[in-house]
C-alpha cells in the first residue's frame, strides 16, 4: 500500500484525511497517526501541515517516506520510524515540534537521520548519569555542605523521568584520577546511541597556570581535573553527553606561585569548560555531541545557600525547581522550566530558566551550544 498526496489537486489535510478514512482509521486531524501493516511506502507531504497531529507510529515493513510527508505539523513531537525504512526524504519531519523525539532502531536509516540533523531520538537509548559530589571533609578549610545535598537532589530528580530513565552512580569525594576513573566505569559500556550525563558539584579552580583554569578540584584539596582532562575522558565515550557544573572559581586556591586573587578571574572557569567542549573536532559538531550547563560566567562565583531548609548550591537548586523537584516532599511538583507544557525539558529550557532565576544572585549561566531547543535532557 502506498499513501499519497502530493500530486492531488486538494487541500493536504484533506488529502490525508480522506487517505485514513478510505483505510478505516480515524481522521489526520486526530492527534495520534498509527498506520496499519501494509503500508509500504508514503509520499512526499502525504500528511503535511496538520496542526492537530502530536504523535505518528508508522509500520513495519515501511520502506520509504517522501519529502516533507509530515512537514509542518507544528504539534508533532513523537514519531516512529522502523528499521525497515531505506529511503527518507530530507525534509521529511520540518516544521514539526522543535523538540520531537524520533523513536527508531540503533543502525537505522532514520537513527543515522537524527544523527545528522539535530534531531533528538532514541534508538534502544540508555541514558546513564554519574553525580560527583565534593565536600572535603579531609580538608577543613575548603570544606562544603551544599554538594551532598545536590546529589541527592539530582538522583531523585533523574528519577521522575521515565522517558529519559537514568541509570543513575553517585560518587563523593573523589581524587582527581577517581573523577576520571569513575567516568570511564559508569559510561564504559554506551554505545553510539546512549545519553551519558556528567554532573559535579564542588570547588572550581583558577590558577596563573592556564591549563588549570577551570579545573574540578579532587578531594584532597589539591590535584584536579582540568577541562581538557574531562573533554579527553568524555570523548572516549561514544553518543551524546550532558555536562552540568556547579562549582565556582575560589581566588585563594591552588596559585601556582602565591599569586594575588586577582591573577586570574571567574571567566577562566566556564571559558575553559566552554571552549573545550564548543571545540569543533574533524568529526563536525553533530558528532561530538556535547550539550554543557555551567552556574557561573565572569568575575563571579557559584553560591551554596539554604534552600527550603537545606545548603545547597543556587545553580542546583534552581535547577531541580525547573525540573520539579519537591524539595519538602521528595514529591514532583509542576515543571517550572517546562515552557510550552510538553513535559520534555529541553538545554534552552533549562538554560532559560535557571538564568532568570540566578540573575539577581550576581550568577550568569552559561550553555553550549547556544539557543538549544532540541534536545530533551529530561522527558516524562
Amino acid at each position: 500500500m502506498i499513501l499519497t498526496g502530493k500530486e492531488r489537486p486538494m487541500g493536504r489535510k484533506l488529502m490525508a484525511a480522506l487517505l485514513l478514512l478510505a483505510m478505516g482509521l480515524s481522521s489526520a486531524l486526530a492527534d495520534t497517526l498509527r498506520l496499519p501493516a501494509g503500508v509500504t511506502r508514503i509520499e512526499a507531504e502525504a500528511f503535511a501541515a496538520n496542526p492537530a497531529l502530536r504523535e505518528a507510529v508508522l509500520p513495519d515493513g515501511l520502506v520509504s517516506i517522501g519529502d516533507g510527508a509530515f512537514a509542518d505539523c507544528g504539534s508533532l513531537g513523537w514519531i516512529t520510524v522502523p528499521g525497515s525504512v531505506t529511503e527518507l526524504g530530507t525534509d521529511f519531519i520540518s516544521g514539526c515540534a522543535e523538540d520531537l523525539l524520533l523513536r527508531t532502531v540503533a543502525g537505522s536509516a532514520a537513527c543515522a537521520y537524527a544523527q545528522s540533523r539535530n534531531v533528538d531520538y532514541q534508538a534502544g537509548t540508555v541514558y546513564r548519569a554519574l553525580l560527583v559530589c565534593q565536600t572535603y571533609p579531609d580538608v577543613e578549610s575548603l570544606t562544603l555542605t551544599g554538594p551532598a545535598n545536590d546529589a541527592i537532589g539530582m538522583e531523585s530528580c533523574l528519577s521522575m523521568f521515565d522517558g529519559t530513565a537514568y541509570a543513575v552512580a553517585s560518587r563523593s569525594n573523589l581524587t582527581d584520577e577517581g573523577m576520571l576513573d569513575a567516568i570511564a566505569d559508569t559510561f564504559g559500556a554506551a554505545t553510539a546511541q546512549d545519553v551519558s550525563l556528567f554532573y559535579y558539584s564542588g570547588h572550581g579552580i583558577s590558577s596563573a597556570d592556564s591549563d588549570r583554569q577551570g579545573a574540578l578540584l579532587g578531594a584532597d584539596g589539591v590535584n584536579a581535573v582540568t577541562a581538557g582532562q574531562l573533554r579527553a575522558a568524555l570523548d572516549r565515550i561514544p553518543g551524546r553527553k550532558i555536562v552540568i557544573i556547579d562549582a565556582c572559581y575560589s581566588g585563594n586556591l591552588l596559585t601556582a606561585r602565591g599569586a594575588a586573587k586577582s591573577a586570574a578571574t571567574p571567566e577562566a572557569f566556564n571559558a575553559s569548560f566552554i571552549s573545550a567542549f564548543s571545540t569543533r573536532t574533524r568529526r563536525g559538531l553533530a558528532a561530538d555531541s556535547y550539550f554543557v550547563l555551567t552556574a557561573a560566567a565572569a568575575n563571579e562565583q557559584s553560591y551554596e545557600a539554604e534552600v527550603n531548609g537545606q545548603v545547597m548550591g543556587l545553580f542546583t537548586a534552581s535547577l531541580l525547581e525547573g525540573c520539579g523537584y519537591g524539595f519538602s516532599s521528595g514529591q514532583p511538583a509542576p515543571l517550572a522550566a517546562d515552557s510550552n507544557g510538553n513535559r520534555v525539558l529541553t538545554l534552552n529550557e533549562l538554560y532559560r530558566y535557571t538564568a532568570r532565576n540566578l540573575l539577581s544572585e550576581g550568577q550568569h549561566v552559561q550553555a553550549y551550544p547556544e539557543n538549544c531547543g532540541w534536545f530533551g535532557f529530561l522527558r516524562d
